[in-house]
């Protein structure tokens, strides 16, 4: 289907051209690729998904539910990048977490685009406040999402995603 889409019109600019008289990419509907729509749960349902979710996941699942933020995304979620206090609470997207090669890595996102700030939703200011105060380093630079024993849960979160 991708390539079909990307050749048809190719082929009409070389037969515009007079390079060739006809194009071959000529079936009707094949470049028309339709994406099966995905389900939006409801609200009540995603209470019950994040109620039901280990508490250290509660926020950043919020955070993915209410900000349409990629999982990297909210892995790479550092103290700074939110403004929990204030009465229009921000999040700054500049960085992702993927893994290379076994390895986890920290990086921009993949476009310009990707480099945002979110408005976010006045009711999940007290959520990211309460997580702040029991999950992350007072350290600016402290990961979203931290264990007792240091390693980062961003990463366990990204390596559960990647498993489904």
């Amino acid at each position: 289907m991708r390539s079909y889409w990307l050749l048809r019109p190719t082929f009409t600019a070389v037969v515009d051209d007079e390079v060739t008289p006809q194009n071959p990419f000529r079936i009707k509907g094949a470049g028309d690729a339709q994406a099966t729509e995905r389900p939006t749960l409801s609200l009540p349902q995603v209470q019950e998904l994040t109620q039901a979710m280990p508490e250290h996941y509660r926020t950043p699942g919020q955070f993915l539910v209410w900000s349409g933020i990629r999982i990297g995304e909210a892995a790479a979620f550092q103290r700074k990048d939110s403004q929990p206090l204030s009465n229009a609470p921000t999040l700054a997207v500049w960085a992702r977490i993927f893994k290379v090669k076994g390895v986890f890595e920290l990086d921009t996102p993949k476009s310009e685009a990707g480099v945002r700030t979110i408005a976010l939703p006045p009711h999940l200011a007290p959520i990211r406040r309460k997580h702040l105060g029991i999950y992350t380093e007072d350290d600016p630079d402290a990961l979203n999402i931290h264990s007792r024993s240091r390693r980062s849960r961003a990463i366990v979160f990204v390596e559960q995603d990647a498993r489904h």
